[in-house]
């Protein structure tokens, strides 16, 4: 990516360190529990270190010879976190036990409701990062959660909850003070047995087990067994753990403010809701929107943190960052008069167009909207529209969205047919406060080897915002051909390809990701594992690894004498053996990785630009560097996050710098749109993507029903309805031209 101007400027990332004051704390008590706990994996130095520990400086010292980088940052951060809970800072802080920070504004009322209010309070979370000088850095993480002022007690919403399937609400014990999730909701005798298996040999009746937990009397048990009455009970899991399950009282939980309220409402739009939760969801829906705003004043939100935690804490000084203010890629379209003047001055360059779009189908829910609203909608996209000098060309094909969820077979084959069999489909569907579910008529598609691209219809003042976003992902998905990326916006020399890998986990279930890899030449391609599941925890495999490598080799058709030089980048912390891997490939072969730890600091800056293209890179350590792309649009649009670059391997001894402008070429060809990945580097930001929506995809509820339902043998050969779903994503990226793209 070309750069028209480059400045440096001063930027602040939101990392302190404990003062003297604070680290000459006595800290016996924290190292007797370390200790105690059986933490330090048999470390023989540190276990010394800690026996010896009195202050907290000495603490930190003892832990610094812990030699695994990544659990040396988990033991500090929960020895910190510990220490300041039960210490006299903790008080003098107000340390907040259930979100485990350090309370740095009161809780004040975002709106009141009539049942209840919805609260905000801003918490700074602390992460340890590295040591400087013996002394050690944390990372301060700004949350703003959101809670009642009185949780929904699980007990009133019984016979609601009760038989729907796939409940995920985090919920809190308001018995013994923690935090689970729920998961099912049922009535039963209480003289009923508890289920036997092998860690519970000897069951006792649930009526006995909540005896002994004394969540019940003696004498309600024995009442409740006489009556033969079906009590209230709610099973739930840990958060650690999805496997384990737990039985409990149904007046003992209350759902608390999350984001699964709003789920459980888009999962069950034809159902009415009890009127006190359906207020709750709505309350939490629009705190929700005020928050994101807010946090977004990152300079007000830093002035904040240190008038609290000055005290205590020095704020790390800032760093000097190389500012690059970018040219835009641009597409060539009629009467765009502020685009021409800005490639005149080289501060845009016209991009390369697409070519053979294929038969395209517009697709418009005609039965839940109106005339007016339909018109105004189409209107994006006539010949004369911005898609239509585009090269769009669409197919209209009015459906009813209600059809569409109910008979999304049906639904399919009249648009691939009324279409004239369409290669792609832009698929409107209505603003209803619960959205239909869009994933059985976009899968029913996909199967037809059908590209889709899914937007709300809202109203005119609202679409017309979205066309650009929408003409950028269709110019992505739609081509019927490979549409490389371009040496324009970043060469990725001295690499022959680059590999992106993410691990999407949800609960204690690892979804395999998919190693997305970019060519010197542009090319792209996407590997899928044999099934959607892994073994290894939070981590891929070295077979596997070792296997998309060989695959990459082998279909390039290279030679095992051919210098090949690869840049793997792992989105997160780094857990795979990579010298291992390294150890495995021919010695032609190079093995660069880094790791990138995406939006983990926020930053801010009294220069920092606006509105305008540019990127963000500074030094950050000896192996680390910062950057960030402004990647959003809107004339207030900024860098407030950099994602932390951590370099595991560099065998061709590479600079840092040349290292973080591949990088940031990279995350110039990512044409995704969503705030929290669309600086990342393209490889890492589609594979994020792609793990994520196959995981949506293969454990939608919904979904899985309707391929039962409709494919019975398929599924049954597959081997379950999420395999069978697993299989048919992995046919369609494999058949179709920018398959990788179908996420974005």
């Amino acid at each position: 990516m070309k750069a028209y101007k480059t400045t440096e400027l001063n930027i602040q990332l939101y990392q302190i360190s404990p003062n003297n004051d604070v680290l000459n704390t006595d800290a016996i008590a924290i190292a007797q529990f370390l200790l105690a706990g059986n933490l330090l994996e048999e470390n023989k130095e540190t276990e010394d270190a800690l026996k010896a520990s009195e202050t907290l400086f000495d603490l930190f010292h003892a832990l610094s010879s812990i030699q695994d980088q990544n659990h040396r940052a988990r033991i500090i951060t929960h020895a910190f976190n510990r220490f300041t809970a039960e210490s006299a800072l903790g008080s003098e802080l107000v340390w907040d036990q259930v979100h485990r920070g350090i309370r740095i504004s009161d809780e004040t009322v975002l709106k009141e409701g009539e049942y209840r209010n919805i609260y905000q309070v801003l918490l700074a979370q602390l992460r340890f990062d590295r040591f400087v000088e013996g002394k050690p850095v944390f990372t301060v993480v700004v949350r703003n959660p959101l809670t009642f002022s009185k949780n929904l007690n699980v007990e009133t919403y019984i016979d609601f909850l009760h038989g729907r399937r796939r409940i995920y609400l985090p919920a809190y014990d308001s018995k013994k003070k923690f935090n689970s999730i729920l998961r099912s909701i049922d009535r039963k005798e209480v003289y009923i047995y508890e289920q036997k298996t092998r860690k519970n040999p000897n069951p006792h009746r649930i009526g006995e087990r909540y005896v002994l937990a004394d969540r019940m009397t003696q004498e309600e048990y024995e009442q409740l067994s006489q009556s033969h009455a079906k009590f209230p009970i709610c099973y739930c899991t840990p958060y650690s753990d999805y496997k384990k399950q737990y039985c409990y009282p149904a007046r003992d939980l209350e759902i608390v403010a999350s984001d699964s309220l709003l789920k459980l409402q888009n999962d069950n739009r034809q159902i009415l809701f009890p009127q006190e939760l359906s207020e709750a969801i709505a309350l939490y829906r629009f705190a929700k929107t005020t928050i994101r705003e807010q946090m977004d004043a990152r300079q007000d939100t830093l002035d904040h943190l240190d008038s609290v935690m000055g005290g205590y804490f020095d704020i790390a000084p800032v760093i000097r960052a190389e500012c690059n203010h970018l040219q835009t890629p641009r597409y060539n379209l009629k009467g765009r008069t502020k685009i021409n003047h800005a490639v005149k001055a080289g501060e845009a360059f016209y991009a390369t167009g697409v070519s053979e779009l294929g038969v395209n189908a517009l697709c418009y829910p005609r039965s839940e909207s109106s005339p007016e609203r339909e018109e105004k909608f189409l209107s994006f996209f006539s010949p004369t529209s911005k898609a239509g000098t585009f090269g769009f060309e669409f197919q209209f094909v009015p459906f009813s969205a209600q059809m569409a969820v109910n008979e999304p077979v049906k639904t399919a084959e009249r648009i691939v047919n009324e279409s004239g069999g369409c290669n792609a489909a832009l698929v409107a569907w209505p603003n209803w406060s619960n959205l239909p579910n869009n994933k059985m008529l976009e899968f029913e598609l996909m199967r037809r080897c059908v590209a889709v691209q899914n937007v709300i219809n809202q109203n005119f003042k609202l679409d017309a915002p979205k066309i650009s976003a929408l003409i950028k992902g269709m110019a992505e998905k739609f081509p019927i051909n490979e549409v490389p990326k371009s040496d324009d916006e970043g060469s990725i020399a001295p690499f022959h390809y680059v590999l992106g890998l993410d691990v999407s986990r949800h609960g204690n279930l690892d979804i395999a990701s998919f190693p997305v890899v970019i060519d010197c030449t542009g090319r792209v391609s996407c590997t899928f594992s044999e099934t959607p599941y892994s073994q290894d925890k939070e981590k891929r495999s070295i077979s596997e690894i070792l296997k998309v490598i060989n695959n990459v080799l082998e279909t390039m058709g290279h030679d095992q004498d051919d210098a090949v030089n690869l840049l793997f980048l792992r989105d997160g912390i780094a857990f795979e053996e990579y010298q291992q891997i390294a150890d495995q490939l021919p010695d032609s072969v190079t093995l660069t990785v880094i790791s990138v730890r995406k939006n983990l600091l926020n930053t801010c800056s009294a220069n920092m630009p606006e509105g305008d293209f540019y990127s963000l890179y500074a030094k950050h350590d000896e192996n680390r560097f910062v950057f960030g792309v402004n990647a959003r649009q809107g004339e207030s649009a900024k860098i407030t996050r950099l994602h932390l670059a951590q370099i595991m391997r560099n065998p061709l001894k590479l600079e840092m710098e040349l290292l973080g402008r591949i990088l940031i070429g990279l995350a110039c060809q990512n044409k995704t749109t969503e705030v929290e990945i669309a600086s990342l580097p393209f490889p890492i930001a589609y594979a994020d993507r792609m793990a994520w929506t196959i995981r949506d995809m293969i454990q939608d509820p919904q979904l899985c029903s309707h391929v039962s339902k409709t494919y019975p043998q398929e599924v049954d050969n597959a081997g379950g309805a999420s395999l069978f779903i697993y299989q048919e994503i992995k046919r369609f990226v494999g058949s179709r031209a920018n398959g990788y793209s179908f996420a974005i």
